[in-house]
């Protein structure tokens, strides 16, 4: 039961990554489904998923992240979707789930970083050489750089699709490395 519940998680937090990677939001019914999920899994097992300490890690990480959204920097898709992950780390895991977060979100921001630092290049690289190979070579940059989505890998200039590295800690938990399986 805990496998199919932690399986059934598991997809939610990759809907909610791609979702935010699509269209930049995180519907809310996944985070709710989430924490419907986690109260399942704690009562078929509580010494699994215990509910109070789970509770109170998921209302340690609400907190801040309020005061974040309160600001503008943090959207609030993504603290629904960080405080549903508390949950099912539960107090013991919480660290790892925060690391996890924040180190994925480090990569997001590089690969952002990178993006635009070519982007960048590739304009002036036409500004200085107007030929054919030029426009070529640009025209591949912007392909690759490109998907189908709005500006398709939306990272850098209207922020960070966060709920890529939450999810990606999400996971971290539900399955940890070393674990001998589900």
């Amino acid at each position: 039961m805990q496998s199919l519940l932690s399986g059934g998680a598991a997809i939610l937090f990759l809907a909610a990554a791609i979702s935010d990677f699509r269209t930049r939001t995180i519907p809310n019914w996944i985070p709710a489904l989430l924490g419907v999920l986690f109260a399942a899994a704690s009562l078929a097992d509580p010494a699994v998923h215990p509910p109070l300490w789970s509770l109170a890690g998921a209302i340690l990480v609400f907190g801040p992240l309020l005061l974040l959204f309160a600001r503008g920097k943090m959207g609030g898709g993504d603290v629904k979707l960080l405080t549903a992950a508390a949950l099912w780390s539960g107090w013991d895991q919480l660290p790892v789930l925060l690391l996890v977060t924040v180190l994925a979100g480090g990569v997001l921001a590089i690969v952002a970083l990178a993006r635009i630092t070519a982007r960048r290049a590739a304009d002036t690289l036409a500004l200085f050489f107007p030929c054919a190979a030029t426009a070529k070579a640009n025209l591949w940059l912007e392909t690759l750089l490109r998907t189908r989505s709005v500006d398709a890998f939306p990272l850098g200039e209207t922020g960070l699709p966060y709920g890529i590295a939450i999810a990606a800690g999400g996971l971290s938990v539900l399955f940890p490395l070393g674990s001998s399986g589900m």
